[in-house]
Parts: structure tokens; C-alpha cells; sequence
């Protein structure tokens, strides 16, 4: 699914920017609704863009579920190693 959010924190370093997110910057409404809109007018693009970033995340090791926790899949950003996801 492709990503349609701000630029905010961390999000440009794990997403694509034009690749497999449209991004706009913190606080603008025009923007975030002008990539909406470039989204809804390009479905071609949705499944490239939703593929993209499942290259960059590589699966490193599944987590037991406890009552407290849940269970999940720990992730690996390749491009950038230290950012780690659950």
C-alpha cells in the first residue's frame, strides 16, 4: 500500500519519497491534499509504490507472544541499519 503522510520525525528516513511515499511537509493541508489527490488519480502506481519499501525491510527475527507484549516480526531497515521497527 503506498504511504501518503508528512514529513515528520522519522518518516522520511523510512519510507521512499516518490517511490513508495508522497510526503509533504509538516502542516501543509494544499500539500497533503495535492499528493491525495496525485494517489487517487495514478492507481497504476499503488502497487509499485507498496512493494517498494518491503525491499528495504528485511525480517531478523520473530518475536514470542506474551499477554503483555503480543507477537510480531522485528525489522531491519537495509538502508539504514539502526533504525529498527516492530
Amino acid at each position: 500500500m503506498p504511504v501518503l503522510a508528512t514529513a515528520h520525525a522519522d518518516i522520511p528516513n523510512i519510507v521512499l519519497a516518490d517511490k513508495s511515499a508522497l510526503l509533504s511537509p509538516e502542516r501543509d493541508v494544499e500539500g497533503l491534499a495535492d499528493n491525495l489527490k496525485r494517489l487517487l488519480l495514478q492507481p497504476e502506481r499503488w502497487l509499485e509504490m507498496g512493494t517498494q519499501d518491503a525491499r528495504l525491510w528485511k525480517p531478523i527475527m520473530i518475536l514470542r507472544g506474551s499477554e503483555t507484549f503480543g507477537s510480531g516480526v522485528c525489522f531491519i531497515n537495509r538502508r539504514r541499519p539502526s533504525a529498527l521497527r516492530r
